[in-house]
């Protein structure tokens, strides 16, 4: 998401906090999630260094032009272990591999997106049969879209059509209309008998609000239908936030909301409802209730109910994560930039598949710059005193580069075996093509009002991540280099 919230650390129940108010959902922290704010806008002649037309600080790359993956949509069947499912039929005819991970089901889906034109990965569900592109992002747990209803929304985007159903949620029914605490009419339009919170779009329906700390956000009613993840062959019937009105970087092109795959089995805004995530696993129950995700440089796959061993090239190594609201992970006290220590006195390290870049809090970040300024500053456009390419946004000419000179960055995850998480100049430096000519981009990002690191998507281009909800904990292995095809089995 590039919506970047703040940690807070007083408590976990607290979650992400925006301004004055809390929210459980979004664990945004530069999450490129429907309310990116990170966008590149204008080349620099002058020095060849790409600059974001800033808006927002907290930024990373976003996207030029929008990246359409559906073209190369795959579809994937329930697969299980030991033999295929009878009801596979057009996997058979497909001639696809069963996938071996589990007795559980396990389904896949192709996705679309990218790290640097777009800045996102997104999925493509149906809801009431209508098709919406949502990124997938670990760090909140709503699922929201753009209604028809919305005035303000981005132009061309795809709106669920409200005109004749009657799927809204009522704010008198206490049942599915309830707020955490006491109704407020500060924040709602008015408050119904039973204490729900009611629309300030129509005072009949359940009232939602979406504050993000890069100022986007979004509002409008609570709405239920079936929901179906294309390609996936997963349904249900969720609830889920119909936007009436949005900032104008909330939504992004060709993307046009968000669908929460956090632990949060719940949100509240101030209307609390289920998660669509849990909302899924409940009514699918052969599924178990883990997912995993694979991005690529062109798109990647989201697998609910396990991992397909297709997508690995070695074997997961557990981490405990211990919020109910957010994936965080224990990181050792020292990184290395090749053999060069630094010294990290952190807070939390989340992994969130809605955060761009790798960020760093800026004790480590300013150590790590310090670092390749002082081995590294002959590159062009490493060093210099107004334009440098650790600025947020700063990429520069490929051609010259000295890939092979550059060190490997270095993590230690903690955990009842460690793992390394190995970061090759490859991985770290983004390829970013503009009107024909090479860039590369810094895939780092200092964030300078937190002392918390997030493993965004620049470490799971090179690592699928999967998240056993169940068992509370979190996988990381190297991905296998067909893992955006979803290993020739999606």
């Amino acid at each position: 998401v590039v919506a970047v919230s703040v940690v807070v650390v007083a408590g976990e129940d607290a979650g992400w906090e925006q301004g004055g108010g809390v929210r459980d959902d979004v664990v945004g922290v530069v999450s490129l999630r429907a309310a990116n704010a990170h966008r590149w806008s204008e080349k620099r002649a002058m020095s060849t260094t790409l600059r974001r037309n800033t808006m927002h600080e907290h930024l990373v790359l976003h996207r030029m032009h929008a990246l359409n993956m559906l073209g190369q949509r795959t579809p994937v069947a329930w697969q299980q272990q030991e033999q295929r499912d009878p009801d596979d039929v057009a996997g058979l005819v497909r001639g696809q591999s069963t996938v071996f991970v589990s007795r559980e089901k396990v389904s896949t889906s192709k996705l679309g997106g990218d790290i640097t034109a777009l800045g996102m990965f997104f999925a493509v569900v149906k809801l009431g049969g209508q098709e919406f592109h949502v990124q997938v992002d670990t760090g909140s747990a709503t699922l929201a879209v753009p209604v028809d209803r919305c005035s303000v929304c981005k132009q061309g985007d795809r709106r669920y059509n409200t005109k004749e159903t009657k799927n809204f949620v009522s704010c008198s029914d206490s049942n599915m209309c309830k707020s955490r605490g006491f109704c407020s009419q500060g924040v709602c339009g008015s408050c119904s008998a039973s204490g729900g919170c009611c629309s300030r779009f129509d005072k009949e329906h359940c009232y939602f609000e979406l504050k993000y700390a890069d100022g986007a956000g979004a509002s409008g009613s609570l709405l239920h239908d079936s929901f179906e993840l294309v390609e996936g062959d997963v349904k249900a019937s969720v609830v889920f936030a119909g936007i009436f009105e949005d900032s104008s970087d909330f939504e992004r092109d060709n993307v046009d909301g968000i669908m929460g795959l956090s632990p949060a089995n719940s949100a509240c805004h101030p209307s609390c409802f289920p998660s669509v995530l849990s909302t899924v696993l409940k009514d699918n129950g052969a599924v178990k209730d883990m997912l995993s995700l694979c991005f690529t440089p062109t798109g990647g796959v989201l697998a609910l109910g396990g991992v397909p061993d297709q997508i690995l090239a070695e074997k997961p190594t557990w981490f405990p994560f211990k919020s109910s609201v957010y994936y965080d992970v224990k990181l050792s006290e020292t990184m290395y930039v090749g053999n060069e220590p630094v010294q990290m006195r952190i807070g939390k390290t989340i992994v969130d598949s809605g955060t761009t870049l790798l960020v760093l809090p800026p004790s480590v970040f300013g150590q790590l710059q310090r670092i390749f300024e002082q081995n590294y500053c002959e590159v062009l456009g490493l060093c210099g005193s107004t334009e440098h390419w650790f600025l947020p946004g700063g990429c520069f000419a490929k051609d010259g580069f000295p890939m092979s000179s550059f060190p490997s960055l270095k993590f230690e995850l903690i955990g009842d075996q460690n793992m390394m998480l190995e970061l090759e100049p490859e991985v770290y430096m983004l390829n970013y093509v503009v009107d024909g000519e090479q860039y590369l981009c810094f895939g780092i990002q200092e964030m300078n009002f937190m002392n918390e690191i997030i493993l965004g998507n620049t470490v799971m281009l090179k690592y699928v991540t999967i998240y056993d909800r169940a068992q509370k904990r979190v996988g990381f292995a190297k991905a296998a280099p067909s893992c955006g095809d979803g290993g020739g089995s999606a």
